[in-house]
């Protein structure tokens, strides 16, 4: 928000620095006492997986927002989806997961599981990374901010974004039935099945020409990201 506050003030009004009730030298305190704040937690055990996604991800973080020459990442859309997919289904997912074997006593190593969650994360993180321009295709095309939606539609890549969820949940399906172990299996494939349910009824109740009803989507698209986290677990 600290970089686009004019942006935000078109799409996102009820947003703090938007709407005045934060100013921005207060935000850029918060953010720092975050950043500075996460780094110092994730030292305290010393872990190299782990520092290792905290520091990749904020630098990363500080690519994509952050408004000065060579860096403000999400301008571009190829910048925007690599940096996101980066820290989401790269660094959370090999980095946690390594931590955990580490905190836990256990080799590290990439296991199927580990490897699944990296697939299924990729491809929900490049879903959100084309998918959050959408309510604010007017204000990034009134600030000359490149995204996909302004290049090629919003309507165009929402659909292509419901084409990508529906495929990688058919994927996850497809691998519960013929992977997964006895309750494992069934536990797996039901709740993938309810939530590609979930996203098709859903989006049938979106009105593209409407920013609040495609960010409600979009925050759904969250929620079913989330989730999944609850599932992973049951895919091996």
């Amino acid at each position: 928000q600290v970089h686009e506050v004019d942006v935000k003030k078109i799409k996102k009004p009820y947003l703090p620095l938007a709407n005045g009730s934060m100013d921005v030298e207060e935000a850029k305190k918060v953010a720092w006492t975050c950043a500075v704040g996460s780094l110092w937690i994730g030292a305290w055990p010393w872990s190299t997986p782990l520092m290792i996604t905290l520091m990749g991800s904020l630098a990363l973080g500080v690519l994509y927002s952050v408004d000065v020459k060579g860096m403000r990442w999400k301008k571009h859309p190829a910048l925007a989806a690599t940096c996101i997919f980066a820290v989401r289904a790269v660094l959370v997912q090999l980095g946690f997961s390594l931590h955990a074997q580490l905190a836990t006593g256990q080799a590290m190593r990439i296991t199927r599981p580990i490897a699944l969650a990296v697939g299924f994360m990729a491809v929900y993180s490049l879903v959100i990374a084309f998918f959050k321009d959408i309510p604010d295709v007017r204000g990034d095309e009134k600030n000359t901010i490149r995204t996909l939606s302004v290049r090629v539609g919003p309507r165009r890549v929402f659909y292509v974004c419901m084409m990508m969820l529906t495929g990688v949940y058919a994927a996850a399906i497809g691998y519960s039935l013929l992977a997964c172990d006895g309750n494992f299996r069934i536990a797996s494939s039901l709740a993938h099945v309810l939530f590609l349910a979930m996203l098709w009824v859903r989006s049938k109740e979106v009105i593209l020409d409407s920013s609040s009803s495609v960010y409600s989507f979009y925050m759904f698209i969250w929620k079913l990201f989330y989730a999944e986290y609850l599932v992973l677990p049951f895919l091996r």
